[in-house]
């Protein structure tokens, strides 16, 4: 069985997707159905996905560990989102154009700051979110 990519490569991803691309628009599509639209702008990444179960499925992928997920789920996000800020980068998490979550750079959050533990992840929907992740 293969196993997921470890944390540093995942962080590697959007890293190099914004410093390679400018500015740009992928959407994706799956049986004719648009399911996710990327969208790189200067230093911003904006995922919007069309279909709840794919970033449902994003939110739960480490769930299949025997430890606690949300703790180990909530780690990889604050460590993705701290090195984003350092490189003054963000990335804009939306649901059918509702936007979820910001991190990085461009993150202002309120009170998910005490949740968090930073200042670098923005929950802008914490209902949905909650329902997603769970």
């Amino acid at each position: 069985m293969k196993s997921l990519p470890s944390t540093a490569e995942l962080l590697e991803i959007p890293l190099w997707l914004l410093r390679t691309l400018k500015k740009g628009e992928i959407s994706l599509y799956a049986d004719s159905i648009g399911n996710i639209e990327l969208t790189i702008e200067e230093n911003r990444i904006n995922l919007n996905f069309h279909q709840e179960n794919q970033l449902k499925a994003i939110l739960q992928l480490e769930a299949e560990t025997k430890e606690d997920p949300l703790p180990k789920r909530l780690e990889t996000l604050r460590l993705l989102a701290e090195t984003l800020k350092q490189e003054r980068l963000t990335i804009t998490i939306s649901l059918r154009d509702k936007r979820m979550l910001t991190i990085g750079y461009g993150a202002n959050p309120t009170f998910s700051q005490r949740v968090t533990a930073t200042d670098a992840i923005e929950v802008n929907n914490l209902v949905e979110l909650v329902k997603l992740a769970g």
